[in-house]
């Protein structure tokens, strides 16, 4: 919260009590839920692949190449989405002020 007394001028009080709501909110998100699912679902995919190689190997090195096109559409994917997530931030940012 250290900022120069300029920073305050040119935001209205509304849209940093508006940013600093839609941050909080962020942060909860993340930290709530959403990282338990991530890391049980990041389990059950490796445990999938462990068991799919014992078994059968060349089947899931096919299916392999398809977790690289996914992973790499799910990647930029999400930067669109970062960036109109930081647009929609701004956006009630300005309309609470």
């Amino acid at each position: 919260m250290r900022q120069n007394i300029g920073f305050f001028d040119n935001l209205g009080s509304g849209e940093v009590t508006t940013r600093i709501t839609a941050d909080t909110n962020l942060i909860q998100d993340g930290m709530s839920e959403k990282v338990s699912l991530t890391i049980a679902a990041l389990a059950t995919f490796i445990a999938a692949f462990v068991i799919g190689f014992i078994f059968y190997w060349k089947l899931t090195l096919i299916l392999f190449s398809t977790v690289v096109a996914l992973v790499l559409v799910m990647g930029s994917g999400s930067t669109f989405i970062m960036k109109f997530n930081k647009q929609s931030i701004d956006s009630y940012a300005q309309g609470g002020s």
